[in-house]
């Protein structure tokens, strides 16, 4: 189980990010003190999107035409004491076998050795749904005392009915953790995300 800390989040924490490193092992990160919350999810998903909505930036996350480019794990600053990790994708059929075991390798010591990681993000487009390798990041975080949110992105791409579908089988899959709808081209749902992580990362110390 992950060790608590104690934290007083203020509201403008999204406000003034800073790009800290990229890096290809978790020994080449920050040390490991404070807070981080990271976003996964497999290839264009919509999590670097995703996560330039929340920070109110347009190309802070880099996003790619090309899944399965972002290959390191990137830090980005929120404050002195909290980090938003951009971690790489997975599950882009196209790229080397090799490659994609190291990606694995290096998301797992992230999940199991980082004792500061205290949220993990994972994006799905909505279109595809919750497919198996996002499963087992959700079993990997549960092992590990990660708190799960579940953010489902391009809602702009299907109807208010398939939404709701969504909703009914993801909650029905996973009742225990958040389950959010966003938009990243109509900026949907972010007030929703933000709001939830600094209530849950203020309950946290």
């Amino acid at each position: 189980m992950k060790e608590k800390r104690t934290m007083n989040l203020d509201p403008k924490i999204f406000s003034s990010p800073e790009f800290l490193l990229s890096a290809s092992k978790i020994e080449q990160m920050p040390k490991d003190e404070g807070l981080e919350i990271a976003f996964v999810g497999r290839s264009n998903s919509g999590k670097s999107s995703s996560i330039n909505a929340i920070l109110g930036r347009k190309s802070l996350a880099r996003t790619s035409k090309t899944p399965g480019r972002t290959q390191l794990i990137n830090v980005i600053r929120l404050t002195e004491d909290l980090r938003l990790i951009d971690l790489p994708g997975y599950g882009f059929a196209k790229v080397k076998e090799t490659i994609r075991v190291g990606w694995e390798r290096m998301l797992t010591d992230y999940f199991i050795k980082r004792q500061s990681l205290k949220l993990i993000l994972i994006t799905v487009d909505i279109r595809r749904g919750i497919k198996e390798l996002d499963q087992v990041m959700i079993s990997l975080a549960e092992e590990n005392g990660i708190k799960v949110y579940i953010v489902f992105t391009k809602i702009d791409k299907v109807s208010r009915n398939d939404r709701e579908k969504c909703r009914y089988q993801s909650l029905s899959l996973y009742p225990q953790h958040a389950i959010f709808f966003t938009s990243s081209l109509k900026n949907m749902g972010f007030d929703e995300v933000k709001k939830s992580i600094i209530d849950d990362l203020s309950l946290m110390g």
